[in-house]
């Protein structure tokens, strides 16, 4: 290699480290960059923190609200015996009133076949305690009114009371979501922030070791010019040493070569953990995207029991506002049985004070018929004492008798009166009882239906209990294998970075190796240089060295030579060869073998010229040797690197692809932004504004990202253009110029 091969290599890698594109994290230094991973890793492990605390607090809400609803349960089962208990009552004290006004039924039936005297006494009496019945009854009626518009209005408050603590919890429990959500989010933009640090972090030292490398290169390439025109210069110089180097050099490349192998194993190992990781990544997008149906499917369950909830809802408030029209006509005909029962009993109480004036007439009668009998009597004791008052006393016979009968007819449509007011009572009687039966039995019915609609909404309520359970079980169940998950993640990043430790280490050793090779040349180079030169030897016949350094030239350019010169320059007269068909591995790594022939002795001045020549080829030989397996081992590493960073983008870009589906999951917002961007609605200047919201969610590459700068640039200029000319246009309206 020459002076113009080495600056070429020069100007390729300053072009090659030009070429690349720089940001901000490649201006950083190493340890701004690593101060500003371990920033990003302290803001997660606070984020986690964070979200631990959120769902201590969220399992904390969620047992007060299984207490709260439990106390409300047992308030509820309390009321609810109380309810029950009080109608049992209830229906104990109608069967008593019934008993009571069957018995008085019955006394009226025994009492009815008495005299006519006693029938006056006993019809007031029997009225009197109908109606104090009546009133015991209203009373009794107004009392279960109260009480039943109290519990309605109890059930009321304690169903608006549960229903706002419903609502409450519900917000909480949502903006706890949200709040989760939020922090899952920056967790995400954090992490993929993370893997992006690491990831130019990686490039920055993988920038620094090819740099490092072409650097290493360089000086080996100008270390072998010097040592070729030394070599050149020096070619009768001893060669014990340099048998004595190459054999600690022989040593040496053994131990790269187990060190290759090393390193080869690790590749394996690498190749191997490389597609572990792929297939636990399908695993985790399969697992993902079945999460994911099961997240809709839960999304739509939920959706149907709200509208079922709702549902149930409405038709309980329909039930509700149609009982209460029912209980509205019940108490509207109650209010007109009661008018109606007032005008009779106002009826009553004017028949009674008639039938009393009526009485009083019959009573005052039968007085003055008393009186007319004893007049009579009188008179008719004195009619045997005297015959002239036998007329008269017959014409007053006569007109007592009229009024008699008049007294008597009056009397019997008196007593027919007091028959037909008896009858009208009791139809009274009967049609009081008829509202009264009415008014049990609608009362009877609105119960029940009440008591319906308690149990099926009691029902509703307990199912959507359950399906609260049902759906917080399925919500830990997720968070539970969500938290494995990030385990799962964790041991594989945990892995990962163990193997790029090792992948480092192993580069670093070769590295090492390297420079301990280079190290070991030096020295031997320095070595031979200082060296002092053998003496010349006399050569007796130059024309016969020249052609048989040429006849060896050309033998060695056939066939690989390597030699071995135990006693060589103690007896100059004798000098054996080994020339072997090998390949070149076995050639400088693997032991010399025996000599397959041997160089015919040759004269004093033959052996000198013959030596100089050989050792000069086979240090040639050796050279390009070690210059081949030097290049081979740069390619073995130069092919290394490019495995490892080919791995490292894969495993990167099926991150962003997780990334990518993550973010593409929440579509309503991503359609959003490119709806914006494609069409904003106030101004073009919002574009350059959503390019690092669509770069986090797609992760764009830089050239993706300068695309669409570009585009939102071109936009904006034909913006401006579009409103110059309209300008433009308006002007020449409104001046006229043009």
């Amino acid at each position: 290699m020459s002076a113009d091969a080495v600056r070429s290599l020069m100007v390729s890698a300053s072009n090659s480290g030009a070429s690349t594109p720089k940001s901000k994290l490649d201006t950083l230094s190493r340890e701004d960059l690593v101060r500003f991973v371990k920033k990003q890793l302290e803001n997660l492990g606070k984020a986690r923190k964070e979200i631990a605390s959120l769902k201590d607090g969220r399992e904390l809400l969620e047992s007060e609200l299984k207490e709260s609803l439990e106390a409300k349960e047992v308030i509820i089962e309390s009321l609810q015996k109380e309810r029950c208990e009080e109608r049992e009552l209830k229906d104990k004290e109608l069967a008593q009133l019934k008993s009571e006004i069957e018995t008085l039924r019955a006394n009226e039936c025994h009492m009815e076949p008495q005299t006519d005297i006693d029938e006056p006494c006993d019809v007031e009496t029997l009225k009197k305690e109908h109606e104090a019945a009546l009133e015991a009854l209203k009373n009794e009626l107004a009392l279960e009114r109260g009480k039943w518009r109290e519990a309605e209005e109890e059930e009321r408050e304690v169903s608006d009371n549960l229903a706002a603590e419903l609502g409450q919890i519900k917000q909480m429990l949502h903006m706890q979501t949200e709040t989760l959500q939020k922090k899952d989010e920056e967790n995400k933009i954090l992490s993929a922030e993370v893997d992006e640090l690491r990831s130019k972090l990686e490039d920055v030292e993988e920038k620094l070791v090819s740099i490092k490398e072409k650097q290493s290169a360089v000086s080996v390439l100008s270390l072998e010019m010097a040592d070729y025109e030394r070599s050149i210069d020096n070619l009768k110089k001893e060669l014990k040493e340099a048998n004595v180097i190459l054999e600690q050099r022989d040593v040496q490349i053994k131990e790269l070569n187990e060190k290759l192998k090393q390193t080869e194993n690790e590749k394996d190992k690498m190749s191997a953990t490389a597609t572990k990781m792929k297939a636990v990544i399908v695993k985790l997008k399969k697992q993902s995207e079945e999460r994911k149906e099961s997240s809709e499917r839960l999304e739509k369950d939920l959706t149907s029991v709200e509208q079922r909830h709702e549902q149930t809802r409405i038709e309980w408030e329909q039930e509700r506002v149609r009982l209460s029209r029912t209980l509205g006509e019940q108490g509207e005909k109650i209010r007109q049985s009661e008018q109606t029962v007032s005008n009779m009993q106002m009826q009553i109480a004017t028949l009674r004070s008639h039938r009393e004036a009526l009485q009083r007439q019959y009573d005052d009668i039968t007085m003055e018929y008393e009186s007319f009998k004893s007049k009579a009597r009188y008179v008719l004791e004195q009619q045997k004492t005297t015959t002239q008052t036998d007329t008269v006393s017959d014409s007053d016979y006569k007109q007592l008798k009229v009024q008699m009968e008049s007294e008597v007819q009056s009397n019997s449509t008196l007593s027919e009166r007091c028959s037909s007011l008896e009858r009208e009572l009791s139809e009274l009687f009967s049609y009081v009882e008829s509202l009264k039966r009415e008014t049990d039995e609608k009362l009877s019915r609105s119960e029940e239906q009440h008591k319906q609609l308690m149990t099926g909404a009691e029902a509703r309520v307990s199912s959507l209990l359950n399906q609260n359970r049902h759906l917080k079980l399925e919500v830990d169940d997720k968070v539970s294998l969500l938290r494995e998950k990030e385990r799962e993640i964790r041991d594989l990043r945990h892995e990962v970075s163990l193997s790029q430790q090792e992948s480092k280490r192993a580069l670093g050793e070769l590295g090492a190796e390297r420079r301990r090779r280079e190290e070991v040349e030096s020295r031997a180079a320095q070595q031979i240089i200082n060296t002092p030169p053998k003496p010349a030897v006399n050569r007796s016949n130059p024309q016969s060295d020249v052609e048989l350094a040429r006849r060896v030239n050309r033998e060695l350019l056939q066939k690989p030579v390597v030699s071995r010169f135990d006693d060589a320059f103690n007896d100059e007269n004798m000098l054996t060869t080994e020339v072997d068909d090998r390949p070149l591995e076995d050639v400088i790594f693997g032991e010399e073998s025996e000599p397959t022939y041997v160089v015919p002795r040759l004269t004093s001045s033959q052996s000198s010229s013959f030596t100089h020549v050989v050792d000069a080829d086979q240090l040639q030989t050796q050279l390009s040797h070690t210059a081949e397996l030097l290049k081979e081992t740069e390619e073995n590493n130069a092919l290394l690197a490019e495995q490892i960073k080919v791995l490292k983008e894969e495993v990167r870009r099926l991150e962003r692809n997780a990334d990518r589906a993550e973010h593409v999951a929440n579509t309503e917002y991503l359609k959003n932004v490119i709806m914006k961007f494609l069409s904003p609605e106030k101004v073009n200047d919002e574009r350059p504004q959503l390019i690092p919201v669509l770069t986090t969610m797609l992760r764009l590459n830089e050239t993706e990202v300068e695309a669409l700068e570009k585009s939102s640039r071109s936009d904006e200029t034909e913006a401006q253009d579009a409103s110059s000319s309209l300008l433009g246009g308006y002007l020449h309206r409104w001046t006229g110029f043009s």
